[in-house]
């Protein structure tokens, strides 16, 4: 029994570990919004808007689970969006750029510098010069060619064995929310226009 104890108490001070670290790296994020960051978000957003009709969203790994949704929330809002795995690109889907105007492309890696996303990038760059290209990650000298830049720190925080994906991607994903936060503001959208393109469930229901 006190064997048991010992290791729910232990779990639970991981737990939260993990909340303190998440609350660290957002208050760190949060002070370099303030600080420039949240300008860059405001641009990526109107670009967002510009290239409302050619928007791609790329990352692996969990990161690219963020653009995933990112994506997703996206479209809910009226952009159209589409996530498209890093190592997709060089297999044919270069293609979705053919015709597009003012294409932006959001590009997800915390490091920075993972190599599928770097290669991705620069072959979106070369077959279409034009794209503009953000990019959300944790440095601020990230290896995948950039316009603009949404670079974010985790202050003190740290992650189970300096590498596994936790509090970076809880940082990840509030960056992904302020960029559909502001394009939301920017529209304008109304309750009844949501509504629209998120009939169903108990959003649906609740915006009826």
């Amino acid at each position: 029994m006190i064997r048991r104890l010992t290791t729910c108490r232990r779990y639970v001070s991981q737990g939260m570990a993990s909340l303190r670290n998440d609350m660290e790296a957002l208050r760190a994020t949060a002070e370099g919004y303030e600080k420039g960051l949240g300008t860059n978000v405001e641009q990526g957003a109107a670009k967002i808007l510009e290239g409302r009709e050619a928007v791609l969203v790329t990352g692996i790994g969990k990161s690219g689970k963020v653009g995933e949704r990112l994506a997703v929330s996206l479209r809910s809002v009226g952009v159209r969006c589409t996530f498209v795995h890093a190592a997709e690109w060089a297999h044919g889907d270069l293609g979705m750029l053919e015709g597009a105007e003012n294409p932006v492309v959001v590009a997800i890696s915390h490091s920075g510098g993972t190599q599928e996303v770097v290669a991705a990038v620069t072959g979106i760059k070369n077959r279409m010069p034009t794209t503009t290209v953000l990019s959300i990650t944790g440095t601020l000298t990230p290896a995948i060619p950039t316009d603009i830049p949404l670079s974010y720190t985790m202050g003190t925080a740290t992650e189970p064995l300096d590498s596994i994906p936790t509090t970076s991607v809880v940082v990840q994903e509030a960056l992904a929310n302020c960029l559909v936060r502001t394009v939301t503001a920017s529209v304008g959208l109304t309750r009844p226009q949501f509504r629209a393109n998120h009939p169903g469930g108990a959003i649906g229901a609740k915006l009826a």
